[in-house]
This record gives C-alpha cells, sequence and structure tokens, in this order.
C-alpha cells in the first residue's frame, strides 16, 4: 500500500529533526547559553508515535486474531526494556557530568 511506504517517510522525515533536539537537549552545556527544553520536532514527534500505538490498539484486534508467539513477545519486551534503560542510563550520565554553575 502506497499510504504506509508515505506515512513512513514522514515519519523518517520527522525523526531527523527529532533525534537532532533530543541529542543537543541531552548534551546541552550550560555555559553555551542553549536552550534547555525539548524541542518542538521530538514533541511531535513523541506524540504522532504514542498516536499510532493507540490507533494500533484500538483498531488491532481484529487484525491479529492469533495471540503472539511467546518468543516473539519476550524478544520485543526485553528489547524494549534493554533500549529504553540504555536511553535513561545515557541521560542520567550526560546530565551527572555537566559542571554545575552557581
Amino acid at each position: 500500500n502506497m499510504l504506509n511506504t508515505y506515512r513512513l517517510f514522514v515519519f523518517f522525515v520527522m525523526v531527523i529533526p527529532a533525534v537532532n533536539e533530543y541529542y543537543y537537549f541531552i548534551t546541552n552545556k550550560e555555559e553555551e547559553g542553549l536552550n534547555k527544553k525539548l524541542g518542538v520536532f521530538t514533541w511531535i514527534f513523541l506524540s504522532c508515535t504514542t498516536l499510532e500505538f493507540l490507533i494500533i490498539y484500538k483498531f488491532g484486534n481484529e487484525l491479529f486474531a492469533l495471540p503472539w508467539p511467546p518468543l516473539v513477545k519476550w524478544s520485543w519486551i526485553c528489547a524494549g526494556s534493554v533500549t529504553l534503560l540504555a536511553i535513561g542510563i545515557w541521560t542520567l550520565k550526560l546530565k551527572a557530568l555537566k559542571p554545575k554553575t552557581q
């Protein structure tokens, strides 16, 4: 379906500035005077991703009648948990390494 291809392309184009803004937010140095707020593209991307998951959750019941195999389910749970944990640790380490100005 071409609509799915266009949707994925729009998400890909949205991710580029969103990741850039998130990187600058995490590695922001206070002495450079950069903004300490998360960027607009990052918030838009997070809201679009959340909305897409909610739509899949609401309308996806008829598409997937059989439950996921346990191996697939636990693989996705582990991969998501490890990714969130790694991003959380990375964020905390970068915030802890910043020198505190008075």
